[in-house]
């Protein structure tokens, strides 16, 4: 009996132990978990990194800060590219020398997503997820990748302007018509091209890093896909196929003759499906004339209605028209039934209807009868070609409908922005270049826009503001909206039950864009912005060109101090709704902009490439 109570009590010692044990165990997870929860407090949990930098317990704003201080070092230094003897600096913001409307970002370090990612190990969840975070950065480690915006397409399309005289791109044999029908078909190429997606690929992985090295442009082989000889047979039904010129395109009334010097480069030799060499159409030659097709214009925009409100009338100026546009793929495919698979000289060109989107129908039903909001800003002081395109937007605008429900879009309501529509180009610094481009001044109809809706109790679904501050806009800091085609876009819904609308006029330097409708109730306000994070602009930038003799100097571009700058926008509908949003903004500090005029570099130096491990290394050659 004794035994058996002495085992017992073992027993019960031993589950006490345990139980204990347990506790404790229990007691330091609860406590440690509770410890680290106060100490990392909006800090990053102990062994997490941003890339290859430790950030371990850095607050959220110091994290934000070391971001926001790359971003500072490679807008003044930019990525340099080189290859050969030529360097090319390319800048993460694209700038006009007259115009901040034209500036655009091609690589944005967006911040705060980054924080918040940063932020998301060992601080959100539940206790089990946050206990799982804090162990796995301890023991294996945790690394957050920068997030951030990259034009892809456009880094190469600058890159591209700016070493082309590099490239010899390899060469299909090419077909020529001759003025007595007969073909001349020469032999193929190869050639050697710079890889630059691969210059784009080492680039994102240098953001990745946080760093900003030195890219190396590689040349590649570019070999031909069609040799000479694999022609001979197709060379046979290209004889056939010329030998019916001249052929003819129509459309309804009208006919066009395709002869021997129009269809002189129309032709090349490709594969089908199966790999066999077939004679075809050139699309490109074919698709400039077509877009430049003589004696017409097939290619026309719709005119929508439009209207002015008068004497609480809604009367029509300009009659909603249908326009039309040439169908490319179906044009190109119907002429290679014709002419090119059958023995045709005869083909038509496929044109379809454009609707325009409003209707002129019972006008005076829609609910257009009183002021919903209006908006302004002034331009005083912009050069002659930004107040041309100013007056160019503000009537293509003026009298137009806004559907109830309608998301309208202010890049697709402005249409083509170019020549044909009777923009003016202002110059944008594109590496060591300066190239027109088209759209300076049509962010003052952003702008005014994004005003007339905020006044107007609208729901904005898409807005952008510019890289960094301009004077055009201010007062008040915050309240301004980029545009660019096809991106960023200006965007908001008609959530009213009737029509708006729109309204544009200009008073002197003030653009004014007034939005008429039927009122609800609704009662839009906005605070007075607030304007914080000052940040001084640094010293001048001087960016070489090509643009201007070696050693002559212009400054185009003013210095700009950085600022975030946010407002809350409230909506109070009739029902007691209130909608709220806050609208913030983020410029970047600008240093002033000089363009030099780059000095011919030694045609002798050697191209630099960089090795694993950092350093680099000379290469008389080519890679």
């Amino acid at each position: 009996m004794g035994k058996k109570k002495k085992s017992h009590i073992k027993t019960q010692k031993r589950w006490i132990a345990i139980s204990a044990s347990i506790v404790f165990v229990l007691a330091c997870v609860v406590f440690g978990y509770i410890f680290l929860n106060i100490r990392y407090s909006n800090r990053a949990i102990p062994g997490i990194k941003l890339s290859s930098v430790s950030i371990s317990g850095m607050r959220a704003t110091d994290i934000e800060k070391l971001l926001n201080d790359y971003q500072y070092q490679i807008e003044t230094d930019g990525f340099i590219f080189r290859h050969q003897n030529k360097s090319v600096v390319l800048y993460p913001t694209i700038v006009s020398t007259l115009d901040a409307d034209l500036s655009y970002n091609l690589i944005t370090i967006d911040s705060e997503a980054t924080v918040n990612k940063v932020m998301e190990h060992g601080h959100q969840g539940s206790f089990w997820q946050k206990t799982n975070d804090f162990i796995q950065a301890y023991t294996q480690g945790i690394n957050v990748s920068p997030h951030y915006s990259l034009d892809q397409d456009e880094i190469i399309k600058i890159l591209t302007n700016n070493f082309s005289e590099f490239d010899t791109p390899a060469n299909n044999p090419v077909i020529q018509v001759s003025s007595d029908n007969k073909i001349i078909v020469s032999q193929e190429n190869s050639g050697q091209i710079l890889d630059y997606e691969l210059a784009v690929e080492e680039l994102t992985t240098i953001i990745n890093d946080l760093e900003a090295r030195l890219i190396i442009l590689k040349k590649v082989e570019d070999t031909p896909t069609i040799t000479l000889a694999e022609t001979q047979t197709s060379q046979i039904k290209t004889k056939d196929i010329i030998s019916r010129l001249p052929w003819i395109l129509e459309y309804e009334d009208y006919r066009w003759l395709i002869d021997n010097q129009i269809a002189t480069d129309w032709f090349e030799f490709s594969r089908d499906k199966s790999g066999e060499i077939i004679i075809d159409l050139n699309d490109r030659a074919v698709i400039k004339y077509l877009k430049a097709i003589p004696g017409t214009d097939l290619d026309i925009a719709p005119k929508e209605g439009k209207f002015v409100l008068e004497d609480e009338r809604v009367t029509e100026f300009q009659v909603a028209t249908n326009g039309s546009v040439i169908n490319i793929n179906d044009t190109l495919n119907q002429m290679r039934i014709d002419l090119i698979n059958n023995p045709g000289a005869i083909s038509e060109i496929k044109v379809d209807t454009i609707e325009p989107t409003s209707s002129t129908e019972d006008i005076n039903q829609l609910g257009i009868k009183e002021l919903v909001g209006e908006g302004s800003s002034n331009f005083r002081g912009s050069p002659r070609n930004r107040v041309h395109n100013i007056q160019v937007g503000a009537n293509t605008l003026n009298g137009l409908l806004i559907k109830p429900g309608e998301e309208f879009s202010l890049v697709s309501a402005l249409g083509d922005i170019d020549a044909t529509t009777g923009y003016l180009p202002e110059l944008v610094i594109k590496g060591n270049r300066t190239i027109p481009e088209y759209g300076g001044g049509l962010c003052q109809i952003g702008t005014t826009f994004f005003r007339a809706v905020l006044d107007s109790g609208l729901s904005v679904t898409a807005r952008q503001n510019h890289s960094y501050r301009v004077s055009y806009y201010e007062p008040p800091v915050g309240m301004d909206a980029t545009i660019y085609n096809p991106q960023p876009d200006f965007k908001f819904i008609n959530d009213y039950d009737k029509h708006l609308l729109l309204q544009t006029r200009i008073e002197g330097t003030q653009l004014i864009f007034k939005l008429y409708g039927t009122k609800d109730g609704r009662e839009a306000s906005t605070t007075e912005p607030r304007v914080y994070n000052y940040v001084k602009p640094g010293p001048t930038k001087y960016i070489d060109t090509e643009d201007l003799a070696p050693g002559e100097t212009e400054c185009t571009e003013k210095a700009h101090t950085g600022a975030d700058a946010e407002f809350t926008y409230t909506v109070i509908f009739p029902d007691g709704r209130v909608e709220e949003e806050i609208f913030k903004s983020h410029y970047k500090a600008w240093p002033e902009i000089c363009l030099v005029g780059q000095e011919p570099e030694d045609e002798t130096q050697e191209e630099e490439t960089e090795t694993n491990d950092g350093e680099t290394d000379i290469d008389d050659g080519d890679e």
